[in-house]
């Protein structure tokens, strides 16, 4: 029984710290979605009141909120129009028990997308 209990212990603690590593890989490329929509261009918003990405400051964002997060995502696309940012990425976690058991990586896949204006409920306003 004991064996039984440790592979099951041994498991929950590889899986958990998997979840981990989705949640940290989500958050970070949520964050640079956000902060990549920031990145409007100004000389449309001050002479037509309208908001659109500017695409070079998009994904200078990008890098720089990826960066300051500090993750080994691999940015498998990146998708910058004049209204949306959507991001998409890969990671592994490597297990440290489950290993023993034939599980040599969990791979990780996230997206996430954003729009500029956030708290804007119309152009123009």
């Amino acid at each position: 029984a004991l064996p039984v209990i440790l592979a099951l212990l041994a498991l929950v603690i590889d899986f958990g710290g998997a979840a981990m590593a989705y949640h940290r890989a989500q958050l970070a490329v949520d964050t640079a979605a956000f902060s990549a929509a920031q990145g409007i261009d100004a000389d449309v918003f001050y002479t037509e009141n309208y908001l659109v990405l500017d695409q070079d400051s998009a994904v200078r964002l990008v890098g720089q909120a990826l960066s300051i997060q500090g993750t080994d995502l691999n940015i498998t696309g990146l998708w910058i129009s004049r209204e949306r940012v959507s991001i998409q990425a890969e990671t592994d976690y490597q297990p440290i028990f489950a290993q023993f058991l034939g599980v040599s990586g969990i791979h990780i896949r996230v997206q996430s997308s954003a729009l500029p204006g956030f708290g804007i409920q119309e152009q123009g306003e």
